[in-house]
């Protein structure tokens, strides 16, 4: 009530959507031992998944949104890992998402490394980007550790992957 201008309403609502406290993870937004065979099955996944967490009503919007990232380089980092990531308003809130496939797929048909696990970084086109930035870069760092990697491939639950990422990346 007390802004005065659309700007400082705007600032406001930006720094709210961004909070730290926001939960980035859910458990519904896991999904270990994945079917999907393929790069668009996973994307859909993915959209899906966020869509029934109710982080958003247009899960063909963010599938869009992830493709519109990955045609601009693949997201495959190595180590059997990919961190596709989008940013779009269709998002209610900024959300972290996991697939773990019970198969290798190809994700990047240049790079011969199949991918076993995808982390989903989604935000709101509308927010800040240091926040996704930071925790972008706290995730690439983390994957380069062997250890942290093996982890994540052998989680046996949602809950030990929540864990896992939430001290790790500050979440």
């Amino acid at each position: 009530m007390s802004c005065s201008t659309h700007e400082e309403v705007t600032a406001l609502l930006t720094t709210i959507a961004d909070s730290p406290d926001e939960r980035w993870l859910e458990d519904d937004l896991i999904l270990l031992d994945s079917d999907s065979t393929t790069k668009e099955e996973v994307i859909r996944e993915f959209a899906n998944a966020l869509y029934r967490s109710g982080r958003t009503d247009q899960p063909t919007a963010i599938e869009e949104a992830i493709w519109v990232r990955e045609e601009i380089k693949s997201t495959g980092v190595g180590f059997e890992f990919g961190v596709p990531h989008c940013k779009s308003d269709a998002l209610h809130t900024q959300s972290i998402s996991i697939i773990r496939l019970k198969n290798p797929i190809s994700w990047n048909p240049v790079e011969e490394e199949p991918v076993r696990m995808l982390i989903l970084l989604a935000v709101r086109q509308s927010g800040s980007d240091q926040l996704h930035l930071k925790i972008f870069s706290k995730l690439a760092r983390k994957l380069m550790h062997d250890e942290f990697r093996d982890t994540l491939l052998h989680a046996a639950t949602n809950a030990e992957v929540i864990q896992l990422l939430e001290q790790n990346l500050g979440l």
